[in-house]
């Protein structure tokens, strides 16, 4: 696989932004301000919009391979943008049959970048969980993340967990070994 350097991520992320910021209601971003408590940036863009958005850009971009998507991810969490964020797990969540090239790794720091209730819930119910249900032996990172002191790891394995009992599936907690603890 071909390494992408942030000098290819950069463009793209240029083109996200700015229509981002082209559908920025301030209205919203005063709202969500006060729904979703955080220190990263808001430019207040309703998830609707983003899911929008994203659709449009997935038809311009069929191509664009899940690496670049990971690299987005990963220039959002340095750019701390809560719509950067949330449109780059979108576009990751929608390739839903590539995840398994995602490196647990990765998703590690991702968790440790998380600093607000909805960018944590958007990440692990659509990649997180994936990843969990493709390889049961990560619930025991879970179980980790479930019993450590940060709140948003806490919260992540919680939400991820819900993948198990979604989609027609039946994996109860108790059968993957996360209710031992």
């Amino acid at each position: 696989m071909a390494i992408l350097v942030m000098t290819e991520i950069e463009p793209l992320a240029t083109i996200i932004r700015k229509r981002l910021n082209d559908n920025a209601d301030p209205a919203y971003r005063e709202k969500i301000s006060k729904l979703v408590p955080t220190e990263i940036d808001i430019v207040g863009v309703r998830v609707p919009v983003i899911r929008t958005l994203v659709q449009a850009f997935r038809s311009e971009h069929p191509d664009l391979p899940v690496a670049a998507m990971m690299a987005l991810l990963d220039r959002a969490f340095g750019a701390r943008c809560r719509e950067e964020l949330l449109f780059a797990t979108i576009l990751l969540t929608a390739r839903r049959k590539a995840l398994a090239e995602i490196d647990w790794n990765r998703v590690d720091r991702w968790v440790d970048g998380i600093e607000d209730w909805e960018v944590c819930d958007q990440l692990s119910m659509g990649i997180i969980g994936e990843l969990v249900v493709r390889d049961l032996s990560r619930v025991d990172a879970l179980v980790t993340w479930a019993s450590g002191p940060n709140r948003w790891r806490r919260r992540a394995a919680l939400a991820a967990s819900t993948s198990l009992n979604q989609k027609g599936r039946n994996l109860p907690m108790k059968r993957c070994g996360y209710a031992r603890r």
